[in-house]
């Protein structure tokens, strides 16, 4: 009878030893895998410069920089033409006139000794 119960906690142990190696297999496998997605997606951000996401944010941020900037530039010189009463009269056909008459001066033949 000791034998069966050797042979039964032999086989019990071997189970029980087997069912521990598959949980590990098991969460080693779930662990790389998200190591492995984990990098993809590191690798995709921070990617090619022209296409990288941290660029894209970049640029945005110059851009509303920039705008902001315009704008606080814009609204000074208002403030300022107003309190100094200066008009702006400059249109854009006034300077197309411009430019059509500065191309008829230098269309103009020169006269040379």
């Amino acid at each position: 009878m000791s034998r069966t119960r050797e042979a039964t906690k032999s086989v019990a142990m071997k189970y029980k030893h087997e069912t521990k190696m598959i949980s590990w297999i098991f969460n080693i496998s779930i662990i790389s895998i998200l190591v492995i997605l984990i990098l993809h997606f590191v690798f995709e951000f921070f990617g090619k410069a022209e296409s990288s996401s941290v660029n894209k944010l970049q640029i945005q941020k110059y851009k509303s920089i920039i705008e902001k900037m315009t704008r606080d530039a814009d609204t000074i010189k208002t403030a300022f033409e107003e309190d100094h009463g200066i008009v702006d009269n400059n249109s854009n056909t006034d300077l197309e006139e411009d430019l059509e008459l500065y191309i008829r001066e230098i269309r103009k033949p020169t006269v040379s000794l």
